[in-house]
């Protein structure tokens, strides 16, 4: 993975370009050690660094109680599932077919309530 920043060689560095190279470096990573190793990623605090896919989780401007529409980017998409530690996936969304909060954001008190705090 090589890019020559310039305006005479490749161009210049983009948030976009920063989430392709590290994907590819996932990529490389997980097919050099089949799973045996555990992989950390570091970057600065470069505004190109803090770039994320636009369905990435992201705790910023959550609203904490069940919202109808509530995505993190205005008009974007849903947040992709959260992983949990059993490999098991967690929705942050309703289903469309609950019947009264049809994809409706959960709210993050329901996540910390759920999985994080314990019950008191």
């Amino acid at each position: 993975i090589l890019f020559r920043a310039g305006k005479n060689c490749d161009g210049y560095f983009t948030s976009e370009d920063l989430l392709k190279q590290v994907e590819k470096a996932i990529d490389i990573f997980e097919s050099r050690t089949n799973g045996t190793a555990t992989g950390l990623f570091m970057f600065d605090n470069a505004p190109s660094h803090q770039k994320c896919a636009p369905d990435a989780l992201s705790a910023r401007k959550m609203t904490k109680d069940p919202c109808e529409g509530w995505t993190h980017h205005k008009d974007g998409p849903r947040m992709c599932p959260g992983v949990l530690s059993d490999g098991s996936l967690q929705s942050f969304y309703f289903p469309n077919d609950h019947p009264t909060m049809p994809g409706w954001f959960k709210g993050l008190a329901s996540f910390t309530k759920a999985h994080l705090l314990p019950q008191k």
